[in-house]
């Protein structure tokens, strides 16, 4: 299995010296979901954006059994070609394309999904030591977005709001976290992105991303764009068959359409070459953009992200849903 998928293996580290390209940025991510489905890294990224080259935001959130969840924002330096640096969190590119490390030291703020649907979590909130240390073995060809996109007049808009070049990738992870002097190991599933070009998000309206992999090595992800109506602007999607990666077509994927905790469930429908694939979702675990900031009013993009429980032909994994509208489609 080709995991690079074709892509230059120098293309899968952090860019040290960006070009002269307006807007230019880059952005690594990572999700980990356990695979008994108690615990998520939900959207872990390092970002890197034009004049501020050697700083790399961060910001993440950990869900946690019992509804607690540890979340928290900063900016740091340390990136080298091998990966992105920051505050607390430092990725690192073992072997391009098939392994990862990740680690995290730090102390992150101690919060709730309840909390994160109320708004920005303070400087007061409590605070406790935390170490997470992440071996991710990829194990799906690294999809780089458009690849499978239609030719047509919304392709260039929609990769405008993905931001490309981008890619992404599905793997297998061993975790150790410690939360308080408590360690606890487990096994997960994850998916890892990459993006290094500019980004134009002016007319984005919303989002549905769905990816996972499941225990026997089958996999999909699909992404999902709505126009200011709520219909279909954009879509791309994929299916792993065999050892490559093939095009599909989303029919169905979850909106965003309410600020909730956890429990909604949906149905991901893809147009596969072997007919029509039905993948069912229930969000286990999830938080929400305001408690990282974004302003609950008119106007204001809310983005949710999700650990969701997948079933398929039988066959059971967590993995990713990202969603996100306009806070007054939510606000009803």
């Amino acid at each position: 299995m080709d995991l690079s998928s074709g892509l230059d293996p120098a293309l899968d580290g952090a860019i040290v010296t960006p070009p002269d390209e307006p807007g230019f940025g880059e952005n690594h991510a990572l999700w980990l979901f356990d695979a008994e489905g108690r615990y998520a890294l939900l959207n872990s990224h390092l970002q890197a954006d034009e004049g501020t080259w050697d700083q790399r935001r961060e910001a993440f959130a950990i869900t946690l059994p019992g509804g607690r969840m540890l979340t928290d924002w900063a900016t740091g330096t340390g990136t080298a070609a091998v990966g992105p640096v920051s505050h607390g969190w430092s990725y690192r590119c073992e072997v391009p394309f098939e392994r990862w490390t990740a680690r995290y030291r730090g102390t992150p703020r101690v919060t709730d999904i309840d909390a994160h649907l109320v708004g920005v979590i303070g400087d007061d909130a409590p605070r406790i030591p935390v170490e997470v240390d992440v071996t991710m073995t990829m194990v799906v060809p690294a999809w780089e977005q458009g690849r499978f996109s239609a030719e047509g007049t919304n392709r260039e808009l929609g990769l405008q709001f993905i931001g490309v070049p981008r890619y992404e990738q599905l793997f297998q992870a061993n975790v150790h976290l410690v939360v308080d002097g408590e360690p606890t190991d487990f096994e997960a599933w994850g998916l890892r992105t990459h993006r290094y070009g500019p980004r134009n998000m002016s007319r984005f309206f919303g989002h549905s991303w769905t990816a996972a992999v499941f225990p026997s090595g089958k996999a999909f992800g699909s992404h999902w764009f709505p126009d200011e109506n709520g219909e279909e602007l954009y879509t791309e999607a994929m299916v792993l068959a065999g050892e490559e990666l093939v095009s599909a077509r989303t029919v169905a994927t979850p909106p965003l359409t309410r600020l909730s905790a956890s429990g909604d469930t949906f149905t991901v429908e893809l147009d596969t070459p072997d007919g029509r694939a039905r993948i069912d979702g229930e969000i286990i675990s999830c938080s929400y953009s305001m408690g990282l900031g974004v302003p609950r009013n008119t106007g204001a993009l809310v983005l949710c992200h999700g650990m969701a429980r997948y079933r398929w032909d039988g066959e059971e994994t967590y993995g990713l849903c990202e969603r996100s509208a306009l806070y007054e489609v939510l606000a009803g």
